[in-house]
């Protein structure tokens, strides 16, 4: 039995005083990182015909015993579920509608394969045109089932089709933490499609899996796609565009379709389908910040999500980074550091997540991004959580983090720079060298992708090609008149942050080093 994040106790975490919160930090009393609830592999053990997927009576089967064990007291609002909590305060540019004031979900329009412009032979990932996926599941249960399984290992399989033609079958499953727990029955979910779930072979433009996301707390669809656009002139990261769904038969309205990290996105990036690769899952307590925790591996195991093989070598891989990071003498680290870690890439994603704002970033959380290790032995930083960027305050949780200064923009550059709970950046920035590259960045990333001049034809590109599809949504989470306020909020936050970043006396060219 596996184990993943726990997130249903966060209402709580968010309530205590800052003082005990310590959003830079670990949890009070040097507590836990991420809780952690069973992750079932149920696959194998109602699979009676041994065919990988589940179907007829070995789903009915697999439901039983899930409502034996309590699988039916779910997060979210499936049937005998509680909703979740509702958001505290506004989310992306624009903000969430609070769940339990959203109009019920309506019903889209019909949609067939005829209806759509034949794109082919396109990127999946081309952000000016928008494809269309078609899933037919096989089951008219499909949602309870895939809410049922959720916590499992279990793929509810459905036929993809992309433009006209017919992909095959694939296996699907409901994603996200407090994004799922916000939504109800009908409404939109945030889907992750595993193309070659039942076929190895399988792929769909070159790509095994897809995340679709359902821009929970960003009404104008576009904290993804820019923090993307933006980050990958620094370092890698996903790509990020839109897509339109139908499902069986209905129009469920566009999604943010954002690249898996897996072989695929190496490939893509480093040139290779190899090496080692983790998630560390988003926790309002996360200890992801690659302290160094001793040698015993177990300590790291229940923060660091492996995702390829497990193995010993791996772990004493990553306990080399942390011991090096954050155990090497200051004299030493610019010499020893590289060898383990690409910090140009390191100085950028922390520049990118600062600059714009991330409030799931490694700054506040210590959470919620990727590890890769290239062939040669040298870690890369990846982000991950993308979807909670350009805005003035925190999104679900409540604060990360009090500026104690005079706007909502005013983010320190600096923010942890004396924390040794985050040695990412209170150790890079130790060194002056690599101190001066990061002011240096945070002062180009805001100069010239927070200038409106810059930032608003992107923006609006990108959403004049899903406005149409956004208004005649019926089952989107917040509403039409949001997303039309989303591009004035984007640019107040723009203009702010721009402001207090370029005025701020350590990023001048003659004090950035200091």
């Amino acid at each position: 039995m596996k184990l993943r994040p726990l997130w249903f106790a966060w209402p709580f975490l968010a309530s205590l005083p800052t003082s005990a919160q310590r959003p830079d930090g670990p949890p009070p009393m040097g507590g836990p990182g991420p809780m952690m609830e069973p992750h079932q592999e149920i696959q194998k053990r109602f699979d009676a015909d041994a065919n990988g997927i589940l179907e007829g009576d070995e789903v009915q089967s697999a439901l039983a015993y899930l409502k034996e064990q309590g699988g039916d007291r779910r997060r979210g609002w499936g049937p005998g579920a509680r909703p979740g909590p509702p958001p505290q305060g506004r989310g992306g540019p624009g903000g969430p509608e609070d769940s339990q004031e959203r109009p019920a979900p309506g019903t889209g329009e019909s949609l067939s394969p005829s209806d759509t412009q034949y794109l082919l032979g396109s990127d999946l990932y081309d952000s000016d045109l928008l494809s269309t996926l078609f899933l037919e599941f096989e089951s008219p249960t499909w949602e309870s089932e895939m809410v049922a399984f959720k916590p499992t290992d279990v793929e509810t399989p459905a036929l993809l089709t992309r433009d006209g033609q017919v992909i095959g079958r694939v296996g699907a499953r409901f994603r996200g933490a407090s994004s799922f727990m916000r939504t109800r029955d009908g409404e939109k979910r945030s889907l992750n499609l595993s193309i070659s779930a039942f076929d190895d072979s399988l792929r769909l433009d070159g790509y095994r899996t897809l995340n679709l996301l359902n821009a929970a707390g960003d009404p104008g669809y576009l904290s993804a796609p820019l923090y993307s656009f933006i980050a990958r002139h620094y370092l890698p990261a996903p790509k990020v565009n839109y897509l339109r769904v139908a499902i069986q038969g209905e129009n469920r309205g566009i999604y943010i379709n954002q690249q898996q990290f897996n072989k695929d996105f190496t490939q893509d990036f480093f040139s290779s389908s190899k090496g080692r690769r983790w998630h560390v899952p988003g926790s309002p307590n996360g200890q992801g910040s690659l302290r160094f925790l001793g040698e015993d591996k177990s300590a790291y195991e229940g923060i660091y999500e492996i995702k390829t093989k497990d193995e010993p070598e791996a772990w004493q891989a990553l306990v080399k980074l942390t011991r090096t990071l954050d155990q090497t003498p200051l004299e030493s680290l610019k010499t020893e550091l590289p060898k383990v870690l690409d910090v140009d890439g390191a100085l950028a994603f922390l520049a990118v997540e600062n600059v714009l704002m991330n409030s799931d970033g490694y700054w506040t959380r210590a959470s919620d991004y990727s590890l890769y290790q290239d062939e040669k032995g040298i870690f890369h930083i990846v982000p991950h959580d993308m979807n909670e960027a350009f805005r003035a305050d925190h999104g679900p949780g409540g604060p990360r983090e009090s500026t104690s200064q005079e706007t909502p923009f005013n983010l320190d550059p600096w923010v942890a720079a004396e924390n040794p709970d985050r040695p990412l950046i209170s150790r890079l920035l130790a060194v002056p060298e690599w101190r001066e590259r990061y002011g240096q960045l945070v002062r180009e990333i805001a100069s010239k992708w927070l200038d409106w001049k810059n930032l608003e034809p992107i923006a609006r590109r990108h959403q004049d090609l899903i406005r149409e599809e956004v208004a005649k949504d019926p089952r989107k989470l917040d509403s039409t008149e949001a997303f039309d306020q989303s591009l004035a909020e984007l640019k107040a936050f723009a203009d702010g942050r721009r402001s207090f970043l370029l005025h701020h006396p350590t990023l001048t060219a003659s004090t950035a080093a200091k």
